[in-house]
């Protein structure tokens, strides 16, 4: 059966649930109506977020929100923040811990030491940076909001394709301890843990989060007999909330996380290396090269991954006559290292290491209006301040494919190292004002503007290492630039802002209009350069998108049905693209001219019959590129290409059910089965058939059995259980192709217990 097959399939049963809501709707009512007395009606919590920066119920929020509850991490046994792309539509979250892509609407997020991100995450209202903080076990989470589209007024710069909004487990007022732990294949394990409660009285309360997970590796290295992918983590988060008095409030936390991986791809076409081989023979000609389905691999060099990511924050609210003044100061570091051998093969040709060191201070003061009057507000300030410091080591060794380049072989034990450094220094200024006037009981219009200065100066050098064995030539020389010691400048002001009007056909049922414009501010290539003119910047311009969007949200029934639907159109000027050098392992950011996005989001939940709950959310989305000369080089034009991560169509399928089991004990029975499908998207702006991501479906299933109090469950969980086999991402790497792979059929059972 061909994934094309499956592809239409996945999606022609997506779109005959959503062509079938009106009858669904229909039976919802008749079921609500035939509810026997004393059995009562299923219906959907009223969801409340902090998206504008206060407590709102989602419906009135005009804007294109998916929330993720701690219910829903439980029930569908999502592990990492990269889990919860597939329950939210047009988004999607690929990568590794330490190479994070999060793309929204086809705007992507992949950054790097001088490159910003398009989607920044928030955690309790603090600001996380850069991508590789991101990708964060979801123990002790609340609740995740992800926002699509700019969110230039309340999140500010390089939100430009949304924000994730993420609130952890506040402590509680009463004596709690609750613990998560799973066992699976790959020698799967996972302990996460909570410990809440007061300390004296009402006045102060504490929570402690613990987690530990490991994982064996799913690629086999015969090259020494290792395992590759494999995952380790363990880190823990401390809240301390002090009423000092009903009027001031304040909240202090901290945490750390430890993780160390392989970061490993497979290698997928060896084509050029056997006729390589065939040229010039060994060690070319006697190279393994292995099925990339078997997931098997022969490394020479050490592929290695470690993060250390942390933070502390103090905050407070202070309650005014009709207003609230909260001040958040926060303090965040991360520290990285990767190794991996980017020849992909057992040659010793090539090898890279980087490592990564993070400082951000962030400070945000801000004046909310907590009347009820129609007229409500919120104005703040923003100061945030980033240094980065980055080494970036490239090796060639004796085995490099030199003839691929007209040079001759290079001697047994040669070692050339070339080192580029650069220091990032940022300075964030910002202020914003936001409104929202009730003109009417239906009528409700909100605007609100941000004006952001942004200063960043690089210091930057790439420099040989000492040759051997001595009296060789440099290959490093010839294909990586040397600029000695340089630093260079940018300075941005850009205004942002947004407008919207709802209207509320009833109390649960609004819709809106709005526009809103996003900055990401512009930066330097400062990785790896393999071309250098003295006196020439290495900066890049910002990129700017103006999205107009309108929706609908609603919930009828007493919340048996409720539906989001959202259609945006989205103007791209500017806008950075990393572009891949195929001699080496090296990105060069450049600004497209324009592109054009459009789509629509459409989330449905419906509870026909108690203790049954059916959802489908799916985003269709198209992005092509309406100017890009030269994007590949002299004469290269990437007009009408798509949009790198951007599947024209995700979506997903799910059934839950809970069953009483028993009376005494009181046992429930609990089952969930989902399907996901993306449609094919390319990894690049060329739009490479090679890099493509291939259409594919997963199946995923959790069944058990809890007790009626919520003391205690046990459930079995598999992922991916039909075992598809998907690559993406990619690059060159001379003379394969390397490419990340997805996991597994992963399977496992879970125990959890609540006190």
């Amino acid at each position: 059966m061909s994934a094309t097959w499956r592809g239409r399939g996945a999606r022609q049963l997506l779109l005959s649930l959503v062509s079938a809501a009106p009858l669904l709707a229909a039976g919802a009512a008749h079921a609500q109506t035939a509810a026997s007395p004393g059995q009562g009606a299923t219906s959907v919590a009223e969801l409340v977020v902090t998206a504008e920066k206060r407590s709102q119920r989602l419906i009135d929020v005009p804007a294109s929100i998916s929330v993720v509850t701690a219910e829903e991490i439980s029930s569908e046994h999502l592990i990492a923040l990269s889990d919860i792309a597939e329950q939210v539509p047009n988004v999607v979250m690929s990568g590794s811990s330490l190479f994070p892509s999060i793309t929204i609407r086809g705007v992507s997020s992949t950054g790097e030491v001088g490159y910003s991100d398009a989607v920044i995450m928030y955690v309790d209202d603090v600001y996380q940076g850069r991508g590789r903080a991101q990708n964060l076990p979801v123990c002790g989470i609340d609740r995740v909001e992800v926002l699509r589209g700019p969110q230039g007024t309340l999140y500010g710069k390089d939100t430009i394709g949304g924000a994730i909004n993420i609130t952890t487990q506040a402590p509680t007022d009463q004596p709690h301890a609750s613990l998560d732990a799973d066992y699976g294949n790959l020698n799967y394990g996972q302990v996460c843990g909570t410990v809440s409660g007061p300390v004296a009285g009402d006045k102060l309360l504490v929570s402690i989060d613990g987690l530990y997970r490991h994982r064996d590796g799913d690629i086999l290295n015969v090259f020494d007999n290792t395992h590759l992918n494999f995952d380790n983590a363990a880190g823990g988060r401390m809240r301390v909330i002090y009423n000092a008095t009903p009027q001031l409030t304040f909240n202090f936390e901290g945490d750390y996380l430890h993780e160390t991986d392989t970061e490993s791809d497979l290698t997928t076409n060896y084509s050029t290396l056997l006729f390589l081989g065939s040229l010039l023979g060994p060690p070319f000609s006697t190279v393994p090269t292995f099925n990339p389905t078997t997931r098997t691999e022969s490394l020479d060099a050490p592929e290695t991954g470690r993060r250390d990511v942390y933070g502390v924050s103090g905050r407070f609210d202070y309650d005014f006559a009709g207003a609230r003044l909260t001040s958040i100061s926060a303090y965040r570091g991360y520290t990285s290292y990767y190794a991996f051998d980017t020849d992909g093969t057992a040659l010793n040709e090539d090898a890279v290491n980087e490592i990564d060191n993070v400082n951000q201070f962030s400070q945000e003061v801000r004046l909310t209006s907590t009347t009820q009057s129609p007229f409500q507000w919120i104005v703040g300030g923003f100061y945030y301040h980033e240094a980065e410091y980055n080494n970036y080591n490239t090796t060639f060794f004796s085995e490099f494919p030199t003839p691929l380049l007209s040079l001759p072989l290079l001697p047994a034990g040669y070692d050339d190292n070339t080192q580029a450094i650069a220091d990032v220094v940022e300075n964030s200024y910002a202020g914003f004002a936001s409104a929202t006037y009730n003109i009417t009981s239906k009528w409700v219009l909100a605007a609100g503007v941000r004006f952001t200065v942004d200063d960043k100066t690089l210091h930057f050098s790439q420099l040989q290492t000492t040759i051997q064995p001595p009296g060789q030539y440099s290959l490093g020389a010839i294909l990586l630039a040397h600029i000695p010691e340089m630093s260079q400048s940018l300075s941005e002001s850009e205004p942002t802002g947004d407008a919207s009007l709802s209207y509320k056909f009833t109390p649960d049922a609004v819709g809106y209009i709005k526009y809103s414009r996003g900055y990401k501010a512009g930066g330097f290539n400062d990785a790896v350069i393999t071309t250098y003119t003295a006196g020439s910047s290495l900066a890049f311009k910002p990129e700017f998108l103006d999205n107009y969007e309108v929706g609908f949200k609603g919930a009828w029934w007493d919340g048996r049905v409720s539906m989001n639907i959202a259609a945006f159109y989205d103007n791209y000027t500017n806008k950075q693209e990393m572009v891949e050098n195929s001699v080496l392992f090296t990105f060069t950011v450049q600004n497209a001219a324009k592109a054009r996005l459009y789509g629509a989001e459409f989330e449905g939940d419906l509870k026909p019959v108690q203790g049954l709950d059916l959802t489908a959310d799916f985003g269709l989305l198209d992005g092509t590129y309406t100017s890009f000369p030269n994007g590949g080089g002299i004469g290269i034009n990437y007009y009408g290409n798509r949009l790198a991560n951007a599947p024209k169509f995700t979506g997903t399928l799910a059934a839950q059910y809970h069953h009483e089991l028993s009376a005494s004990p009181a046992l429930t029975g609990v089952a969930r089965v989902e399907v996901f499908h993306s449609d094919n998207y390319f990894e690049d702006p060329n739009n490479t058939l090679a890099f493509e991501t291939p259409a594919y479906t997963y199946l995923n299933a959790r069944v058990g059995v809890q007790s009626d109090d919520g003391v205690w469950g046990l459930y079995l969980w598999g992922k991916n259980l039909t075992n598809e086999f998907v690559l993406s991402g990619g690059y060159v790497c001379e003379p394969i192709i390397c490419r990340a792979v997805n996991f597994p059929r992963t399977f496992g059972v879970e125990l959890t217990w609540r006190h």
